[in-house]
């Protein structure tokens, strides 16, 4: 980590939830992106949305990118949350030597309905968010992101 803000970083003891279990690490948070709304696109005496309905009300993604000083990588944290009843979240943690994995493991095939060439690889909404935020602290993940920009 080439952190832009060295001298002012404080790190702090962190504890995720992954697929594993609780894992714990002294590090820095980089950055956070959400694709949470505060509203639901349904009725508020449904409470679930109906089939079809994709309600960032009930179901969203976190995005969080770390930096941990316990294990000298990068983690990356992504949460499916749901409010819905009988669902779980779901976790995806990411432990990444280098910024540009950062990246790789931010980056989803668009979806089916999209109609994009084949390889086509986009950077979703709330890891967008996350990694402009973890660039303007760190300036490996900086440079790899406008690598990125330049490049798409």
């Amino acid at each position: 980590m080439n952190n832009v803000n060295e001298p002012t970083t404080t790190f702090k003891r962190f504890t995720i939830d992954t697929n594993e279990g609780d894992y714990t690490f002294d590090g820095t948070q980089l950055g956070f992106g959400t694709s949470r709304r505060g509203s639901h696109l349904h009725p508020p005496y449904v409470t679930t949305p109906p089939p079809g309905v994709r309600c960032s009300g009930c179901r969203w993604t976190e995005t969080t990118i770390y930096w941990s000083s316990s294990d000298s990588k990068y983690i990356v944290h992504i949460v499916g949350r749901s409010i819905v009843p009988g669902e779980q979240n779901r976790y995806r943690t990411i432990w990444a030597d280098e910024a540009d994995d950062v990246l790789d493991s931010l980056l989803i095939s668009p979806p089916r309905h999209v109609n994009a060439p084949p390889g086509t690889l986009e950077l979703p909404q709330p890891n967008a968010h996350a990694l402009e935020e973890a660039a303007e602290r760190d300036a490996e993940i900086a440079e790899v992101l406008k690598s990125w920009n330049d490049d798409n």
